[in-house]
């Protein structure tokens, strides 16, 4: 056979083809079996073995691109799934909804925004509530003053009714005595505004000193007088022949006293006793010794304030203006 001058080192033999009637149709080469199975399609490189080009095909780049473009072959046109399922937090495209809401999962953004969302959310239920317990305490603390005030209307009722129906000697004591100072404000002025002469600062000492208790008592009660009419003088009001302490008990257990609401009945010596402490500080203040006094004396100085202020002396006076 005469060689054209080409390699056809491979070629083993060159035949005519013929078709039913022995006519001569096409000429052909048959290349050898080995190197028509171990070619690869799409970059044309050789192989040895059938082995080796498998596995060169499965990891040729080209395999891939030609794949790509078969199945988008006008991909400058169409929108490739990846713009349709992004991720509305950090914009990662996804070929498949799936994909993405399994991505919505793991992803920090959405994470954090649904952390956030619900941080936002508890602290609004938090501040609903407590906006809800203040406005259920105002109301509480409303319904209170409301009971308070009319506890209060109730109380001084009550005390109208039993001053002037149940309790004569309250009822008396508010009509005549009614504009007497209240005793808190009279040993307030005893203290501060309206205190003991020095006459009477020595008198009460030389009285204590020498005369013993039951004339002490006596010139410390009509002492207290004297210095409340001087109190009633400077506030305006009529001159009252007692303080404002009046004793209906026979027995002297107990006694009424001026307040700012009116007469009440007493049932201790607190307004006596402090009377006695700050005429003994007074004392002490001009000539530096203090009225010791204690016990049953002191008792006997309250006996003598209550029977110098008693309804039987009281009405004694009133039969004497009389006549």
């Amino acid at each position: 056979m005469e060689k054209c001058g080409k390699n056809v080192e491979n070629v083993e033999i060159v035949v005519e083809k013929k078709n039913e009637h022995s006519q001569i149709v096409e000429p052909f080469i048959l290349f050898s079996k080995k190197e028509s199975q171990n070619v690869c399609n799409f970059c044309s490189k050789n192989f040895s073995r059938s082995d080796s080009l498998k596995r060169h095909i499965s990891v040729c780049k080209l395999v891939k691109v030609v794949k790509l473009h078969q199945k988008a072959p006008n991909s400058t046109e169409k929108k490739t799934p990846k713009e349709h399922f992004q991720c509305n937090f950090c914009n990662q495209l996804f070929f498949r909804n799936y994909s993405l809401n399994r991505h919505y999962e793991r992803c920090k953004l959405a994470l954090n925004n649904k952390v956030s969302k619900e941080n936002e959310l508890e602290k609004q239920l938090l501040r609903q509530e407590l906006r809800h317990k203040q406005e259920m305490l105002e109301q509480k603390q409303e319904l209170i003053q409301q009971k308070d005030q009319t506890i209060q209307i109730a109380k001084q009722s009550k005390q109208i009714i039993h001053n002037h129906t149940t309790n004569k000697t309250i009822n008396y004591l508010n009509t005549t005595y009614g504009n007497m100072i209240a005793m808190d404000q009279f040993l307030y002025n005893l203290e501060h505004t309206v205190q003991l002469t020095q006459e009477e600062r020595q008198k009460l000492l030389m009285s204590y000193k020498d005369s013993g208790i039951e004339l002490f008592a006596r010139s410390f009660s009509h002492i207290m007088k004297e210095n409340c009419k001087r109190q009633l003088l400077k506030e305006g009001l009529p001159e009252m022949n007692l303080i404002p302490l009046y004793c209906s008990d026979g027995n002297l257990r107990s006694h009424k006293e001026k307040s700012h609401q009116g007469w009440n009945t007493c049932y201790d010596d607190q307004s006596l006793n402090k009377m006695i402490n700050i005429s003994s500080d007074q004392v002490y203040q001009s000539y530096q010794k203090s009225l010791m006094i204690f016990g049953k004396e002191r008792n006997k100085v309250f006996k003598q304030i209550k029977q110098d202020n008693h309804s039987q002396r009281d009405q004694k006076l009133n039969l004497l203006k009389n006549k």
